[in-house]
């Protein structure tokens, strides 16, 4: 087939966009839906939406029983001054797409043309206006896609849309370029997608937005990824006023809803979920590469939180679809990509326990795997408070397991206690793992619990790591050593997982402690880790039981969300 043949197919073909797992299935021919355990296919910020942002909306009732701001001109105040722009210069939507959709029923264009290959929306939305529009190759793999610009001046379109980061490719566009481009083609409008441009860690320097552009210019950006809000939805335009005008003119009332408008105005005040986003992707998407180029895969350079692959010789993107969607892993294939074909596939950065399944799943299915030990199945008991019952319940736990014929041991990563218990080769251990390591049938071993606090006064214990004194410490000079506690605790989960069949696994106080999550390694960061299915603990003689479930399921990431199997009364 002809480039120019492949690309009228794509044209006339069904949009698949990630996340559409159902679809997927369907187009593979495949008779049943496997359950979605992971999903690679869409670029939603790995670290879930803001901790604050997860509260509000357990409090949110207030704000759909009413309407919302027509125009949402307060969201609009707060991305003016969040970018460090005007207000007229601004217009908020439901999402990028809506906007895109405002930009062309505005302009009204004759010729729409996109940078390809690029973002397959961009082909749906002129479509949903009523033209037809096509793609203009301006971007190789051979080049690693650097943008051909020479090929897109050629072009006669009054309507372009460019991409930085480019979406499937993550490549970015040099501002200067994208306006000495818009000024050579001053009758074309020129729609420059930047919605991802808030993932790349030079933001500021690549971003046109707040900047003094060009009239034939206008800038949409999504904030659904990088928020990880997609079933909210919230977007922005930035243009000079006399073209963002236009687009106010066609824009539907009550587009943005109220829930999203109280939120939006600190959205980009939580300077710390910013940079950890932005840190934590970059950390990601390095190793994700380094996993993938060890695999045999050829992995473009990428600014967004996303990577486009190249595969070896013998797989196609729709098998290596199907064979992991089997396994309950979902990937976005690039064939519906004008200028990509059946060898390229996208992947987007997921946290760390999600890339090591789909690592180990690649491996399996490719027959790179090293020589490594499957990890341990495990559960992950955790609480509403301390003394919820945590204890107890992975001790029954054990027992149930134990008589069932599985080889079971329990693990608390630290527990606090005044009296410990002595093993049989003179290390100390709390005593209520020793308790779960009699109802499992086996020895207790410090490696169960590696690391015990013996309290010594009001802010002082004595540190047992893997069962021998490090000696009295303070909580500022315990909170200075959390990370080789951290350290020493994944060491032991290694040890003695590596030695039974099945982990249950204690948290303690609570998994919701805000104010400690960063530096806590006892509850779902160890779960996480030990890639356990989490039970939820809740002791109803205590009173408020009900409200102490909720606050505690409002309080965690969606990350640790997502591990929660159930919830103990």
């Amino acid at each position: 087939m002809t480039e120019k043949a492949q690309i009228t197919s794509k044209a006339t073909a069904e949009v698949l966009h990630g996340g559409n797992a159902e679809s997927v299935a369907g187009r593979l021919g495949l008779s049943a839906l496997p359950e979605v355990r992971f999903d690679f296919s869409v670029n939603v910020n790995p670290l879930g939406m803001p901790s604050w942002l997860n509260m509000m909306l357990c409090c949110s009732q207030h704000l759909v029983e009413k309407y919302p701001e027509i125009s949402a001109s307060k969201v609009e105040l707060a991305l003016a001054a969040a970018h460090g722009t005007d207000a007229d210069r601004i217009m908020a939507g439901n999402g990028a797409t809506e906007l895109f959709a405002c930009a062309l029923q505005a302009i009204k264009p004759a010729r729409p043309a996109w940078m390809s290959p690029a973002y397959v929306g961009y082909r749906e939305i002129c479509l949903a206006a009523g033209v037809t529009g096509r793609p203009v190759l301006s971007g190789y793999p051979e080049s690693d896609f650097d943008t051909d610009w020479d090929a897109l001046l050629k072009d006669d379109s009054d309507l372009l849309f460019l991409a930085s980061p480019n979406n499937p490719t993550g490549k970015l566009l040099k501002p200067d370029d994208v306006l000495a481009f818009c000024r050579k083609k001053p009758d074309t409008c020129v729609i420059l997608d930047e919605s991802f441009m808030d993932f790349v860690e030079d933001a500021d320097r690549c971003t046109l937005i707040g900047r003094d552009i060009p009239v034939n210019l206008v800038i949409i950006k999504s904030l659904t990824k990088f928020f990880a809000i997609p079933g909210l939805r919230l977007g922005m335009a930035y243009a000079m006023p006399e073209t963002l005008a236009r687009l106010r003119q066609v824009r539907q009332p009550w587009s943005v809803n109220g829930i999203v408008q109280a939120a939006a105005a600190r959205l980009y005040e939580d300077k710390a979920y910013i940079t950890a986003t932005r840190h934590e992707v970059q950390s990601l998407r390095k190793d994700l590469v380094a996993d993938l180029k060890r695999i045999g895969f050829m992995v473009h350079d990428s600014s967004a939180p996303f990577v486009l692959c190249r595969l070896q010789a013998g797989l196609t993107a729709p098998s290596l679809q199907g064979a992991l969607l089997k396994m309950g892993i979902l990937i976005r294939s690039c064939v519906d990509y004008d200028g990509l074909d059946e060898s390229c596939i996208r992947l987007a950065v997921r946290p760390r326990h999600e890339q090591e399944e789909l690592i180990s799943a690649l491996e399996q299915l490719t027959g790179t795997g090293r020589s490594q030990s499957k990890r341990t199945p495990a559960i992950m008991v955790v609480g509403t408070t301390s003394h919820a019952g945590k204890s107890l319940i992975t001790a029954g736990l054990c027992r149930i397991f134990a008589r069932s014929g599985i080889k079971v041991a329990p693990f608390k990563a630290q527990n606090m206690a005044l009296n410990s218990f002595v093993t049989k080769d003179g290390g100390e251990m709390g005593r209520a793992q020793v308790t779960q390591a009699h109802a499992a049938g086996i020895q207790p071993h410090t490696d169960m619990n590696p690391v015990l606090l013996k309290p010594t006064g009001e802010s002082g214990s004595q540190v047992i790591v893997n069962g021998k004194s490090v000696g009295n410490m303070n909580a500022r000079e315990y909170y200075s050593a959390k990370k080789a506690m951290r350290d020493h605790a994944h060491a032991a989960y290694r040890r003695i997982s590596g030695r039974v069949e099945l982990m249950i696994l204690e948290g303690a106080g609570s998994p919701a402690e805000i104010n400690l999550r960063s530096e806590d390694f006892v509850n779902m960061d160890m779960a996480l880790t030990a890639g356990a299915s989490a039970i939820l603990v809740a002791d109803i003689d205590r009173g408020g039981v009900f409200a102490s479930i909720m606050g505690t399921l409002a309080l965690m990431p969606s990350e640790h969300l997502k591990l929660l199997k159930g919830i103990i009364i």
